[in-house]
């Protein structure tokens, strides 16, 4: 008796036959690590997916999951999603034919990706592709939410991409959750990389100890984040102009952290920078403002004083000129007399700012001799006392 075949299953095998030679070929070219020689021949095989068994489904989505994490230097977000759907889907075939051929190297590689995603993105902060990072960042949070740092790296990666509105919308975030980023972070040494690991809890970081990926398990305390949250939400209203909302956030920043010295500097600095462009337009009466504003928070600010003494100095100018101009009349000497006064009580306010900024730098000899100049004019009963300490 013979034994009929039809086309529709001759084709049929033919198709199989040719999956399976493609998966074969792409499986080679993998354990060669020409990975992305590989890729064409997995989407072919993946285009025919209801014809393959469901063996060879997981071992396709394998494949799949090596193919794109392979090239680790050029491996990008769009391809560890990739292959995180391809692992889960390994996972979940799988578990519906109750195999376990395939499941511990795609719940390693799934771990595996997101250190190494993690990877990248301190790495694209390194290269400067901040928004890269912020990217990797925000979906590392996406997958567990439970790890926050990532959605604090975010909202950093965002500010130094100078892109404000969105670092302020995840800091903000973080705020309404309560996040603090205090704690105890979990570290220990992949045995296979060498590198450090930060484990999200004790008990994971014992368990995989105990399995022998990982070595040299380590606590370290987290301080309290929130300050440098208050500073950087600062620093932003100061880049959007925003000086009101700024010196609010300074307030906060100050009570989270009253022991981080790099928060008054910023503030500090804020208002520096805005007396500064004030004295360039020369609206002297706003830049003084804003001088006496960095003295209040941090009188031992040099160039704060110097600059005040600068401004206030500028106005014996035109009073010199003034009394230049003046005739030989008892009208003039009266006037003399006023103009004269106007320029010790200048001289008189000038003094100690330029008094606080030799103290701060008193290898200034030059300036030293024009406040001397000063003590003379006003008739100081400093100046003997100070002639001597500088040797003039």
């Amino acid at each position: 008796m013979k034994t009929r075949i039809t086309l529709a299953v001759f084709l049929s095998s033919f198709v199989v036959l040719a999956q399976k030679k493609e998966l074969k070929e792409a499986e080679k070219l993998i354990n060669a690590s020409q990975f992305e020689a590989a890729k064409p021949l997995i989407s072919t095989a993946e285009s025919k997916l209801e014809s393959i068994k469901p063996a060879d489904k997981s071992k396709l989505y394998r494949l799949k999951g090596l193919a794109f994490t392979g090239n680790k230097s050029e491996a990008t977000l769009a391809d560890y999603k990739t292959a995180i759907e391809a692992y889960n889907k390994v996972l979940s075939l799988e578990k519906a034919t109750k195999s376990i051929k395939y499941t511990a190297e795609a719940l390693d590689a799934l771990t595996k990706i997101n250190y190494a995603i993690e990877a990248k993105a301190g790495a694209s902060i390194n290269s400067g592709a901040y928004i890269d990072a912020a990217h990797m960042y925000e979906y590392l949070y996406k997958q567990d939410a439970k790890d926050t740092i990532y959605l604090f790296n975010s909202a950093v990666s965002y500010v130094k991409a100078k892109e404000y509105d969105k670092s302020l919308e995840v800091y903000q975030k973080l705020l309404n959750i309560g996040y603090t980023g205090k704690g105890t972070s979990y570290i220990a040494t992949h045995v296979a990389s060498g590198e450090d690991h930060e484990i999200l809890s004790k008990a994971d970081m014992d368990a995989l100890i105990a399995k022998g990926s990982y070595k040299n398990p380590r606590e370290e305390k987290l301080a309290s984040k929130r300050g440098i949250i208050a500073k950087d939400i600062a620093l932003i209203y100061i880049a959007k102009g925003d000086e009101a909302k700024a010196t609010e956030a300074f307030v906060v920043a100050k009570q989270e952290n009253p022991d981080d010295e790099s928060i008054v500097d910023s503030e500090v600095n804020m208002y520096f920078v805005k007396g500064a462009e004030f004295t360039k337009v020369n609206d002297n009466d706003n830049a003084i403002k804003y001088y006496q504003k960095v003295l209040a928070i941090k009188p031992s600010h040099a160039e704060a004083n110097y600059n005040i003494a600068a401004i206030l100095l500028q106005k014996d100018g035109p009073i010199v000129d003034e009394i230049n101009a003046l005739g030989k009349t008892k009208a003039a000497d009266s006037q003399y007399q006023l103009l004269r006064k106007q320029r010790i009580e200048n001289f008189n306010e000038a003094i100690p700012y330029m008094e606080k900024y030799l103290e701060l730098k008193p290898d200034d000899k030059l300036f030293a001799g024009n406040l001397l100049s000063l003590y003379k004019i006003v008739k100081s009963d400093k100046t003997e006392a100070f002639k001597a300490k500088f040797g003039l």
